[in-house]
């Protein structure tokens, strides 16, 4: 692994690991995100993380595409 890239810590966790990477978005992909962030956090009261919403997002697709996607 590169010196600069950081490895993010495991905390002994045994769930789903996460890996880094910088993306460019559509100001309508973003206006997107921003929308279902602010309604999750109007229902909820919680905040949810860009993560979640781009790793729903991307397995969402690639099922449409009938690509397998681990679990």
């Amino acid at each position: 692994m590169p010196d600069n890239q950081k490895k993010i810590p495991d905390n002994g966790n045994s769930g789903p690991q996460h890996i880094r990477l910088t993306a460019r978005l559509t100001l309508a992909a973003y206006d997107a995100i921003s929308e279902i962030q602010r309604r999750h956090r109007t229902q909820t009261g919680r905040v949810l993380p860009l993560w979640k919403v781009l790793d729903a997002a991307i397995t969402t697709y690639a099922q449409e595409q009938e690509i397998e996607v681990k679990k």
